[in-house]
């Protein structure tokens, strides 16, 4: 999914571990939220 990267619209970011990063792009499926952030950073949140 894209978030904004063709359309000029600001990225949206996220800070983690005092480090601001861009969400480049996501993915939802039924069970996780995987985010792509700047630096080649993977951020996998699973639903229990």
């Amino acid at each position: 999914m894209d978030c904004g990267a063709l359309s000029g619209v600001p990225k949206a970011r996220l800070e983690i571990l005092g480090e601001e990063r861009e969400i480049l792009f996501y993915e939802i499926n039924e069970l996780d939220l995987i985010l792509n952030l700047s630096d080649n950073v993977i951020l996998k949140i699973t639903k229990e």
